[in-house]
């Protein structure tokens, strides 16, 4: 059974989102690796940047890099019933310059409005990776602070080109490359639905069932990557 990554599909249709809020006090530089032990407060804290194009509010909104999302009521049913995940508060705002166009106080303030019932998605799955047989390798290993990181290599991914031609900046998406990814135990996914992995823990992950059910109800704003398989 694969394994897919959500992730923001950049649907210029629906409104951006950025990330604000609180972090920990305590915020510690590694001088050998450059880590920073700093880690964020809930509730999640989210500003809506009301564009003259999209005024419309999907039912994934993604404030960050992938690693955070809230969901709307809708969403928030289907994982419910297809998942075990934990829910947390969402702050929401539109961004001064929105607010103060007369052009977009409208959108704007329907964007609050629609977007009170947002809850965070907590993610409560940990996952084992088959590091021997996956495409991921240990690209950092801190001796003074303990620090990891990994590169993956091989999933399927966007990417973004330049055209000198039109002079814009086109997104592909390449698939995953035969026998590459994460391969994952299959215990904590088939329990969870939803989760991530100790070594890439930004990274969103779910079943093929889920991704299944999502896209069943027709819930918007989600792109799913295709990451690995379970073992």
């Amino acid at each position: 059974m694969r394994i897919f990554r959500l992730s923001d599909p950049r649907n210029p249709d629906y409104t951006r989102a950025i990330r604000l809020g609180s972090w920990s006090a305590e915020s510690v530089v590694c001088q050998a690796c450059g880590a920073i032990t700093q880690t964020r407060v809930p509730p999640l804290q989210i500003e809506y940047v009301a564009e003259r194009r999209a005024s419309i509010r999907g039912d994934f909104v993604w404030p960050g890099f992938d690693d955070d999302v809230a969901l709307s009521p809708s969403a928030q049913s289907v994982l419910d019933g297809c998942s075990v995940i934990g829910w947390g508060r969402v702050e929401v705002s539109v961004d001064r310059k929105s607010r103060g166009r007369s052009s977009r106080r409208a959108s704007a303030g329907d964007l609050l409005k629609d977007s009170s019932d947002l809850r965070e998605l907590i993610v409560l799955g940990r996952a084992t990776v088959d590091i021997g047989r996956s495409s991921i390798r240990l690209s950092l290993a801190c001796n003074q602070c303990g620090a990891r990181r990994y590169d993956l290599e091989g999933v399927e991914r966007f990417t973004v080109d330049w055209d000198p031609r039109t002079r814009t900046a086109l997104r592909k998406r390449l698939s995953r490359a035969t026998g590459q990814g994460l391969f994952v135990y299959a215990s904590e996914p088939t329990q969870f639905g939803v989760f991530r992995v100790q070594e890439l823990p930004a990274c969103i992950l779910c079943t093929e069932s889920v991704r299944s059910s999502i896209e069943t109800a027709g819930l918007t704003n989600v792109a799913f990557l295709e990451y690995g398989e379970l073992v």
